[in-house]
């Protein structure tokens, strides 16, 4: 929930005993005395600086207040999803010290055909000396969720158990990988792509120089078939109308899924630091056919542009190969490494087959939502089309 996440297992009443003696020189006569002084409270504008404050300074983060703060303009201030009501996430607070935080992320989600507002969780943090009072986050999270949707895509090892205890379900995905989901990959520098397969020692090298013609070769070969098939796709610097009149067009393909709005999609992905989420719009004839949200990130190894959402209409494979190549056009002229295509669904994951994509498995799947069991029953990877904009993943400006 957050990237990354402090949970632990509960202690005993004897370890909550022992650290209540010692902190800050008071004693308390027993673990519920310390237990009962701890307020759960709804995060308003008020909170943002003291909160900053917190998770910069929590464990051995590296994030600044400042950082902080833009993410809660982000996540809250500007979101539209975020109106009066909507909860942002609550603190533990003791004495007015703010101990502990789990945020929620509002967005607009298509439930059973339904608009609805999708809690997304993200940031569980509390203090060591708090830890006795973790699951009280947790379990306001789910009852302010009710008969709606609590998304939690980046839990800790240690807190999964947990998920499935209160019987958070896995987001159903038609994958054959298991817990891994399948990724379709276009490689764009093959000497760095060989050089992290192999080593960067001589061998590395070497094999780098001999293999990555014969490699770029093979991958010209079976992308042959990814053409802009006479459409066109633009980089947008804004969503237009045009985004409204698709989203009510194809709304009725999947029961479940986010809200592709205009609004919703302009929040997304023209936020305080637009450099990060990149949307492609394809036309036929001027009409829009269907759009793509990358995602660039940079990590110590490579330079990645990722796909974070890719939505056109049922079989519009044509709308689907232009969008891909006009994406992979980008990426080359901002020398990434490596472009990135999800198996969002089954037939998605065909189709990037069917033009020539090479398939990996990229990431252990931690994916999770929760709502009311007879909810739960009707969701299902047949009438859900499941992206990266569920959960937190994506939402770290």
């Amino acid at each position: 929930m957050g990237s990354p996440t402090e949970n632990r297992q509960n202690p005993s009443k004897r370890e909550l005993l022992t650290v209540a003696e010692k902190e800050d020189g008071i004693v308390y006569n027993n673990w519920i005395e310390r237990i009962a002084m701890v307020r759960l409270v709804d995060i308003t504008e008020k909170d943002y600086a003291p909160l900053a404050r917190f998770l910069a300074n929590f464990g051995e983060s590296a994030e600044t207040e400042a950082l902080w703060l833009d993410r809660f303009r982000f996540w809250w201030d500007d979101n539209p999803a975020a109106t009066e009501g909507v909860a942002r996430g609550w603190i533990l607070e003791d004495d007015s010290r703010i101990e502990g935080f789990f945020g929620i992320i509002p967005t607009r989600f298509q439930l059973l055909g339904k608009h609805t507002t999708a809690h997304n969780a993200t940031t569980w943090r509390v203090s060591d000396a708090y830890r006795h009072s973790s699951m009280k986050l947790l379990f306001r999270a789910i009852k302010e969720t009710g008969e709606g949707i609590l998304f939690n895509n980046t839990p800790i090892e240690q807190v999964v158990p947990i998920l499935k205890s209160l019987r958070f379900r896995p987001l159903p995905r038609e994958s054959e990988a298991g817990d891994r989901l399948p990724c379709g990959v276009v490689v764009l520098d093959f000497k760095k792509a060989a050089e992290l397969r192999a080593g960067r020692g001589f061998a590395g090298q070497a094999g780098a120089l001999l293999g990555a013609p014969l490699f770029a070769l093979y991958q010209r070969f079976r992308l042959r078939n990814l053409k802009m098939n006479g459409l066109e796709v633009r980089l947008l610097d804004q969503a237009g109308v045009e985004f409204d009149r698709f989203w009510e067009e194809t709304r009725p393909v999947y029961a479940n899924t986010s809200v592709r709005s205009a609004e919703a999609l302009q929040w997304y992905c023209f936020r305080a630091t637009p450099e990060e989420m990149k949307l492609f719009g394809c036309y036929r004839e001027g009409r829009l056919a269907g759009y793509l949200i990358a995602w660039r990130r940079i990590d110590r190894n490579s330079s990645k542009l990722e796909c974070v959402d890719l939505w056109t209409r049922p079989g519009d494979d044509e709308a689907t190969s232009a969008l891909l190549a006009g994406t992979i056009r980008y990426a080359k002229s901002e020398a990434a490494d490596l472009a990135l295509f999800p198996h969002f669904s089954g037939a998605l994951g065909k189709t990037l087959l069917r033009l020539g994509l090479f398939r990996v498995s990229t990431r252990r799947r931690g994916e999770y939502f929760k709502t009311t069991d007879e909810i739960a029953g009707r969701i299902d990877h047949r009438n859900s089309y499941f992206v990266d904009t569920q959960g937190d993943r994506s939402f770290f400006p």
